[in-house]
């Protein structure tokens, strides 16, 4: 079993090589009985962002989202993801991203009786709460 902070050290080379325009975030955190990943997409040459409204028409600023891993794994409708209406290029940019950590991470859960098993908890996101998403030339 490959340490997490190993894991985030490959995740980093390899959305470096993929996505050399873009900048992302890997964080890691440790806690009793787990621990997580989080993966933010903080610079692209791309909107982000498809509307600044959501899914239940409340406006909002648009520079910070956090996403939902398992609607990435579907196919997209309307590119809505967490309540968030994301551009195909983010959408694309997302998906891969948890296709990448996913070969790291494994559920061997059995949710009907609360037990869980997972290599690490994944979040995904957009900017961060405390730095925002920015669009790079």
């Amino acid at each position: 079993m490959t340490d997490i902070k190993e894991i985030a050290k490959i995740i980093r080379k390899q959305l470096k090589q993929e996505f050399p325009k873009c900048k992302f975030s890997v964080r890691i955190e440790r806690y009793s009985m787990g621990q997580s990943m989080t993966i933010a997409l903080m610079a692209a040459p791309f909107e982000t962002f498809a509307s600044n409204t959501d899914v239940n028409g409340y406006e909002r600023e648009r520079d910070y989202a956090q996403l939902n891993e398992y609607q990435l794994r579907r196919d997209p409708e309307g590119y809505i993801c967490n309540g968030t209406y994301l551009t195909p290029n983010a959408w694309d940019v997302m998906k891969r991203v948890d296709e990448i950590q996913g070969k790291y991470n494994w559920d061997r859960s059995e949710h009907l009786t609360d037990y869980y098993n997972v290599n690490y908890y994944f979040h995904a996101q957009i900017g961060q709460w405390n730095k925002n998403f920015e669009v790079a030339s």
